[in-house]
């Protein structure tokens, strides 16, 4: 442990990033908030998705200042191809916000997502807002429900002026689908 202390060059940052990896930490602070039927959902380097049982939310616990970032922009905000936020709060100086429960999209689309990635960032780069006019094959590799999504995607995130702070390379990880399966980009 020492070893990867010295590592850091940041104590704080050590902690920030190693702070979820404490599942008696998460009990703890899930205890705060009265939360007692919980699942975890994943456990990241940068935060924690922990199932609320009681009320079938997620609360998102986060040490990103970029995710939060992005999170008090759609606070206000109805957007389809992003999570509605429930609220945004701290508590014992870590920031959390609820959101509701997604699932996981298929793996077969994921895999083509991945394949095709380079091609949806040359989509999010350019200018075009309309995936089947850009400078991409996009269209022949992805159905039309697909290519609408990435469409309202890009238009939401410009609305909110987000450009490029989101994972894109992440895109397959942090797809999700509503329980009507439209797709819902729920990690930043």
């Amino acid at each position: 442990m020492r070893e990867q202390i010295n590592k850091v060059k940041n104590w704080k940052q050590f902690l920030n990033e190693n702070v979820f990896r404490n599942e008696n930490l998460i009990k703890e602070i899930l205890k705060k908030l009265g939360i007692l039927e919980y699942k975890i959902l994943g456990i990241g380097q940068h935060g924690a998705a922990i199932l609320n049982l009681d009320d079938n939310k997620v609360y998102k616990f986060t040490t990103s200042k970029n995710e939060i970032k992005i999170v008090k922009t759609l606070l206000n905000n109805h957007l389809t191809s992003l999570p509605f936020i429930y609220k945004l709060s701290s508590i014992d100086g870590i920031d959390y916000y609820i959101r509701d429960v997604f699932f996981e999209i298929d793996e077969d689309l994921a895999e083509k997502i991945d394949e095709e990635i380079e091609d949806i960032k040359l989509f999010f780069y350019e200018k075009n807002m309309d995936v089947r006019k850009s400078n991409t094959n996009l269209e022949y590799y992805f159905d039309d429900k697909f290519l609408n999504f990435l469409n309202v995607l890009k238009k939401d995130l410009f609305n909110i002026g987000i450009k490029d702070d989101f994972d894109i390379e992440g895109l397959s990880l942090n797809l999700c689908q509503d329980k009507n399966g439209n797709f819902i980009l729920v990690d930043f």
